[in-house]
Parts: C-alpha cells; structure tokens; sequence
C-alpha cells in the first residue's frame, strides 16, 4: 500500500516535533526512527569535555522549550505511525531496507539520519533531506553556530535538499532564515531555524506529491565552508562565546537581515 510519504529521522525533540509536523501535514505519513544516543550531547561528540558537556547540555534545555510542548499533544500520533524503529547506524542494513521499501513510500523526508549509502539512495526516490544551515554556503556539522563565529549571522538558516552521494550537496529545493531578536544565541536561532526549515519541508514533499518533483538548483561545494564534528571544540565554543558577547548576533538582530542569495521558495 502505497502510503505516499515516510519520514526517518532521530529520536531528539527537533527530530520528533519535525516528525509530528509532518504526520499532521500528510494524513498517509508513516514514521522511521534512528535512535541516537541518549546523551545531550548524542552522536555530536565521542568524549565531550566539560565545556562541550555545558554546551550541548543548554541546548537540550532550549530544546525542551522549543518543542516539548507540540512533541507531547502529539504523542499517540507518532505512537501510531512508527513503523521502525532502529539502533543509530543501522539505516543503510539490508534488512532496515527491506523493511521500509514494503511501504512503497513516493516520498522519504530525512533528518538527522546516518549518513545514507549507495543501497539505499537507489532503494528510494525522491529522498528528501533537511540541512540544518544554508548550503552550499555552510555544510557539514556545526552549521548554524559557525556563521556566529565567523561573525556571519546572515548565514544562518535551513536548506531542504534531494540527497546525493556527497554530504549536504544534493540539489536545492528551498531555503529559509530565521527572524533574529536582541537576546538570540546559538541555541534559540537554531530552534526558530528549526521550525522555518520544518515548514519547508512540508512545501517541497507537498510539491513532490502533487506532481514532477521539483528540479532542484545544483549547488557548487566550492562556493561555500565545510565543517567535520571534530572542527566544534572547546576553541569553537569559546569563540562562539566571544561572539555573543561582543554583540554579534544582537546587532544583527538591530540592523539586520543582510540579504544573500537563497532558494527562497520551491519552484516547479
């Protein structure tokens, strides 16, 4: 039974609040959860030192107040479309695989999955993925907190992409940046970047479903930075730091936003 769209992604509450949003938006929708660690801190960092600990210890926190509201109404929901549920790396398994393509899904909607292998990408299409920052501008981890150290707030936003062999990569479908206020840090623009992006992504899979998917506008890698998991450290948080406290992302908030190119909506 073809059931027209599935969503896999982790089992964090920006992962669940995207997954309850999508549920709602498409009433055929079935679930696949990669669970995560259980740490704050998840598949981030393999050994998080005290300072890497406080950091991702507050976003949770920011989390929590962001999501755990719609995340709990929205429980009996998730409960009843949750067709899988697997350990974290285990997507790309012929057997998780199997189990998934028996929904014969038009559509796959990602975040925060493994990183998806050859198998898989030829198992499905369209996959759609969710890119927590502006590619090809930012790519790779870390990439709604960079800009901040780079004293780049403008960069700071969502990409909704297909999935290719490479990372963040795929062709773009739309983007969106958050509104700003006096006061925002890391943690709350990535929330509000969060809930921009979800939307987004319920625009690109709803243009997938009504007809040709879009095409998509190819990215150049060159064009922008790439950041690994080890590149956020302790030097990375503390600059994040003196970021914030020299204003970075207040003045912003004052005279911005600063335009830059984006796929600001989903064309045909």
């Amino acid at each position: 039974m073809n059931r027209t769209l599935l969503v896999i992604t982790g089992d964090k509450p920006r992962h669940m609040y995207f997954a309850q949003y999508l549920l709602k938006a498409f009433p055929g929708a079935l679930l696949a959860v990669e669970r995560q660690p259980p740490a704050p801190w998840g598949a981030h960092v393999e050994a998080p030192s005290a300072l890497e600990q406080r950091h991702f210890q507050d976003f949770a926190e920011t989390e929590r107040r962001f999501y755990s509201k719609d995340v709990a109404e929205s429980a009996g929901l998730i409960a009843s479309r949750t067709v899988l549920e697997v350990e974290g790396g285990t997507v790309n398994s012929p057997e998780v695989i199997a189990a998934l393509r028996k929904h014969a899904p038009r559509v796959v909607a990602t975040l925060s999955t493994s990183i998806l292998k050859k198998e898989f990408l030829e198992s499905f299409s369209p996959i759609i993925n969710y890119h927590a920052g502006l590619s090809p501008y930012y790519r790779g981890s870390g990439t709604n907190v960079f800009p901040i150290i780079n004293r780049e707030p403008e960069y700071i936003g969502t990409t909704v992409h297909y999935i290719d062999a490479g990372i963040d990569s795929g062709p773009v479908i739309v983007q969106g940046r958050p509104d700003f206020a006096v006061g925002d840090d890391s943690h709350t623009l990535g929330c509000k970047a969060h809930l921009v992006g979800t939307a987004l992504m319920a625009e690109a899979v709803s243009a997938c479903l009504g007809g040709p998917p879009p095409k998509g506008v190819r990215q150049n890698p060159r064009a922008g930075k790439f950041y690994a998991k080890g590149d956020f450290n302790d030097q990375a948080i503390r600059k994040l730091g003196q970021a914030l406290e020299e204003g970075v992302v207040d003045e912003y908030a004052r005279n911005g936003p600063r335009e830059i190119p984006i796929i600001s909506a989903v064309t045909l």
